[in-house]
């Protein structure tokens, strides 16, 4: 049997027309073939005119022969002709019906060699796609790889490639960002009190002059000391010599008057512990005889360490805390004045809180609800 379906030589394998089939062709020739049969009646005919072997009887005196008188042909009877008619049309519907039935049979051969071909061209077309896809996917990739090798720069999160997708998974990282750096702790510039660096300075001064002298400085001393120190800060400035520039417009007038204002029984003496006392704590509010009484209360000990007083909590935390920049190291204000604090009011690497409290309480008599120890400092009329 020859082959189902056949190439022609050279055709194009793409058209449903290079195709075709030879075993259909074949089996309808069969199927044809096996019309071609004897025809029935010549069969019947040829086997009535056998008779049995033996002689034939002699023929009759005056009678002609055989070879004398033509057989004359029998004439067909109706059914006979009727049964040949309808054979003749059984054949020719056989026939049609065979024709029909390669017909159809070659039409879904087509149908199905068709339907292949449109799938294997899809198949390109979805191969063709998939590779421009793919590549234009690593494309982007090596894009986003390039930038980074060009400005030198770490890819952070991960880059993943699946089938035809690159995406940036923003939730894997491989490594994570180290924090910025806090900027160094700055205190707040205010012109209204003094700095760290100032009062560290001036309570040194004042400490070197009482090594000599004692806590009482004369008046007159204090005044100029004081009255040199503005003049050389509005000159020359500076972090730690100067003083705030609200200072810098007071004269020798303002700074007898502060002085007689803390030298109430003018005994012509000043304690330098009291004058730094108003000076760390000049723009804070002077605290109240029941605030005093909780300070005494707070510590247990007559005398306390500078850690242990500087981890007590004041009524000052507030007003003297420093407001730094963003993303900065918090300048310790409040500590510092604790202990600049401490370090005024201590001897020997003690501190009494009973000598604190007097001097508050003194401070605190002079001083009208919510004044600041600037305002009894620098106080008009002398209380």
């Amino acid at each position: 049997m020859p082959q189902v379906e056949v190439l022609g030589e050279g055709a194009d394998p793409a058209l449903i027309g290079s195709y075709s089939y030879p075993r259909l062709e074949k089996l309808l020739q069969m199927a044809l073939k096996q019309q071609v049969v004897p025809d029935v009646t010549q069969v019947q005919n040829a086997g009535g005119d056998k008779k049995a072997p033996g002689k034939a009887p002699p023929p009759k005196k005056g009678a002609p022969t055989a070879k004398d008188e033509p057989e004359a042909p029998a004439e067909e009877s109706m059914y006979v002709k009727e049964m040949r008619d309808a054979v003749r049309v059984e054949k020719s519907l056989l026939r049609f019906r065979l024709v029909q039935i390669r017909n159809w049979t070659n039409n879904r051969l087509q149908d199905t060699r068709q339907q292949s071909l449109n799938t294997y061209k899809k198949f390109d077309d979805w191969i063709q796609v998939a590779q421009k896809t793919e590549m234009d996917t690593i494309e982007e990739m090596c894009a986003v790889i390039k930038c980074a090798i060009e400005e030198e720069t770490k890819i952070q999160h991960e880059l993943r490639i699946k089938f035809m997708d690159f995406t940036v998974d923003n939730s894997t990282l491989n490594y994570i960002n180290p924090p910025i750096p806090k900027l160094e702790a700055l205190e707040q510039p205010r012109n209204d009190r003094f700095a760290i660096p100032q009062l560290a300075n001036l309570l040194d001064e004042f400490e070197n002059i009482a090594a000599a002298t004692g806590d009482l400085l004369q008046s007159r001393e204090m005044a100029v000391l004081l009255t040199n120190k503005i003049k050389n800060s509005v000159q020359f400035g500076g972090s730690g010599s100067a003083v705030p520039e609200c200072w810098n417009s007071f004269g020798l007038a303002d700074i007898n008057q502060m002085l007689r204002n803390i030298d109430a029984k003018s005994t012509g003496y000043v304690n330098y512990r009291t004058l730094m006392t108003y000076i760390i704590l000049l723009k804070s509010q002077v605290p109240s005889a029941k605030e005093i009484s909780r300070i005494e209360k707070m510590f247990k000990e007559a005398e306390v360490d500078r850690d242990t007083f500087c981890q007590g909590a004041f009524w000052f935390d507030e007003s003297e805390r420093s407001v730094d920049r963003d993303n900065a190291i918090v300048f310790e204000r409040v500590k510092i004045i604790k202990e600049l604090l401490w370090q005024t009011h201590a001897q020997n690497d003690k501190m009494s809180v009973a000598h604190l409290a007097t001097t508050l309480g003194q401070i605190s008599q002079r001083a009208k609800p919510e004044d600041t120890f600037s305002d009894v400092l620098f106080a008009q009329v002398r209380i």
